[in-house]
C-alpha cells in the first residue's frame, strides 16, 4: 500500500512545471523580479558557471563512453568554433556520431527527428563553454542554432533525409533571413547540416559566407 504522503509527493511533481521542478532542485536561482500589472514575474538564471554546464557535461559523458577521450572532446568545439575551423567542426562530429552504439539508434524513437541531432550537437558545443543559442525567434521564423563568438558567429540549420545530401538546408536559412539579427558581427557563416536516417551521420555539410 503506499502511503498518502507518497500519493501526494508523487502528484506534485507530475504537476510540477520543468522550470519549477528544476527552482525547486536549486539548478536555476532568482536573477530579478518583475511586477506586471500587480502580479509578480521571476527571470530565472544560473547561480553560477559550474551549474551552467555540469548539465551538458554529464549528457557528454553518457554519450562518450571513455572518461579521458569525453574530456579531450568537450575543449575541442570551442577550440575549432574559435577559430572559425568548420571543416574540424564536421570532423568532430563525423566521428563524435560514429562512436554512438548501434543499440541505441535501434531503441531510439527520436533518431528519426532532427531535433535528436541537433541536441547532441547543443551539448558539446555548450558544455564547451560557447554561447549557443538555440530555437531563437526573429522576425521571419526560428533558427536552429546559433553559436556566438566575439568575431564571428555560426548559424546552423539541421535536416534529415533518407540517403543522400539534398543542399536545401542552406537554402532555407538564406530565406528566412536567420542572419539578419546577427548584423553586428562580421563574418557570418551559414552552415546547412544534413543527416542520414540510413548512415546515422552528417552526409551533408555547406558553409556559405554572409
Amino acid at each position: 500500500m503506499v502511503a498518502d504522503d507518497d500519493l501526494l509527493s508523487t502528484f506534485e511533481i507530475d504537476g510540477m512545471s520543468t522550470e519549477a521542478l528544476l527552482f525547486q532542485s536549486g539548478y536555476p536561482t532568482i536573477a530579478n523580479e518583475d511586477r506586471l500589472g500587480g502580479e509578480p514575474g521571476y527571470r530565472l538564471d544560473y547561480p553560477n558557471h559550474e551549474v551552467r554546464f555540469s548539465p551538458n557535461r554529464s549528457l557528454l559523458r553518457m554519450m562518450v563512453p571513455d572518461p579521458g577521450r569525453g574530456s579531450a572532446d568537450q575543449t575541442r568545439p570551442n577550440a575549432l568554433t574559435q577559430a572559425d575551423d568548420l571543416q574540424g567542426v564536421r570532423r568532430l562530429f563525423e566521428a563524435f556520431f560514429a562512436d554512438i552504439p548501434y543499440e541505441w539508434y535501434r531503441r531510439n524513437d527520436s533518431v528519426p527527428y532532427g531535433g535528436y541531432w541537433a541536441a547532441l550537437m547543443y551539448s558539446h558545443f555548450a558544455s564547451a563553454g560557447l554561447d549557443v543559442r538555440v530555437e531563437e525567434m526573429t522576425s521571419l521564423g526560428r533558427l536552429d542554432m546559433a553559436v556566438v563568438c566575439p568575431g564571428h558567429v555560426h548559424i546552423y540549420e539541421f535536416k534529415v533525409v533518407d540517403r543522400e545530401s539534398e543542399g536545401h538546408a542552406s537554402a532555407r536559412m538564406r530565406k528566412r533571413g536567420h542572419a539578419d539579427k546577427f548584423r553586428y558581427v562580421a563574418p557570418i557563416r551559414l552552415i546547412g547540416v544534413e543527416f542520414s536516417r540510413e548512415r546515422r551521420n552528417i552526409i551533408g555539410f555547406t558553409v556559405e559566407d554572409i
